[in-house]
């Protein structure tokens, strides 16, 4: 089967990551493979991209520069995340009907790009902070499945997201609406 999502992204920790970036999208599609003919345990592969919107303040904050009386011009920022995930799906036994519940998690390698331009006013020069790494991580989460007519499944979930780093590795929690077809 195929999958297509999309839905909201909320940062949530560490506080140098949750305090720089808000809410945000999230896109992504892949895969859904039946490991078993009762289709209780499946295998997803998904690449998605989260985009998130910059809090411009605490980022200069953080590089240590005071923003008082607006002297700073942020030209740019974005907060994103790319990942290749591979997670099981399980289905527990019980489930009948159009509303099916599961657990979901598995591994994903993930790259995250947090950037952002400015120019102190007065100033011609602009000055860009810029963070990106690669990193493997793990997301673990619950979703329903809506069974519709012909084949197709609508589903809501949501997974708690964190990415290993040498340091807290961002944390975050997409909600995903999305079409099995």
């Amino acid at each position: 089967m195929w999958v297509a999502s999309s839905g909201l992204t909320f940062p949530i920790s560490p506080d140098s990551f949750a305090d720089r970036w808000k809410s945000g999208f999230h896109i992504g599609g892949g895969i859904l493979y039946s490991l078993n003919l009762e289709q209780r345990v499946m295998v997803r592969a998904t690449a998605s991209y989260q985009k998130l919107s910059p809090n411009t303040n605490r980022i200069l904050s953080d590089l240590g520069i005071v923003n008082t009386s607006n002297r700073i011009d942020v030209q740019d920022g974005s907060g994103s995340i790319w990942s290749l995930a591979l997670n099981l799906k399980i289905t527990p036994r019980w489930t009948k009907g159009t509303l099916i519940p599961y657990a979901i998690g598995g591994p994903a390698l993930m790259r995250v790009n947090q950037d952002v331009t400015f120019i102190p006013l007065g100033d011609t020069q602009s000055q860009q902070f810029n963070q990106t790494t690669t990193d493997i991580g793990w997301s673990l989460g619950a979703g329903i499945d809506f069974d519709l007519p012909h084949e197709i499944t609508f589903f809501v979930e949501s997974q708690y997201t964190m990415v290993f780093t040498q340091e807290a590795g961002p944390r975050f929690i997409p909600v995903r609406l999305g079409i099995l077809f």
